[in-house]
């Protein structure tokens, strides 16, 4: 059980491969998204399997008995990334908005490292999460090496088609 064509569904079509499992030997069923399938599986006992993420796989080997998790993205680290981008002729159109997004970006990523329990505490009343499993995806580090989330670094977002710090934007 999973959200086709999502984070999830990526995932584990990379995780079987990586095993060495044809993807199309699997009978997968489609939620409408990660939540979704959480909720699904645990009121569903016909089904073997779901794909979720944070806060779910907090509380699911409680919920559903003769469960345990397989993979977390402790052990898959970096196989999922969020990407932000813009149409390049919005960018040519509107430099300001881009150049004042990319500081918001980093600026928020920067406000999470410095102060991970304020983070944690905005996110559970932004989606009314429980703060503590706001935590877990922060991490004590603020999404360095610890959490569910690993928030990138400038470092880390650039590539050869960002070829600008976001203070020369």
């Amino acid at each position: 059980m999973l959200a086709q064509n999502s984070p999830s569904h990526y995932l584990i079509m990379s995780l079987l491969i990586d095993a060495g499992i044809d993807p199309g030997d699997i009978d997968f069923r489609w939620a409408a998204d990660a939540p979704s399938a959480a909720k699904i599986f645990v009121q569903d006992d016909s089904y073997d399997a779901f794909v979720g993420w944070s806060p779910d796989i907090y509380n699911i080997t409680d919920r559903v008995k003769g469960t345990r998790l397989v993979v977390t993205t402790g052990t898959a680290n970096h196989l999922i990334a969020d990407v932000w981008a813009v149409r390049n002729d919005f960018f040519k159109d509107h430099p300001d908005i881009v150049k004042n997004l990319v500081r918001g970006i980093f600026e928020g990523m920067d406000m999470v490292r410095k102060d991970p329990k304020m983070a944690a505490r905005a996110l559970a009343a932004a989606f009314k999460l429980p703060e503590e499993d706001c935590g877990k995806m922060i991490g004590g580090d603020g999404g360095i090496a610890e959490g569910d989330a690993h928030l990138t670094n400038y470092r880390e977002m650039r590539s050869s088609s960002w070829t600008r710090s976001p203070g020369e934007l």
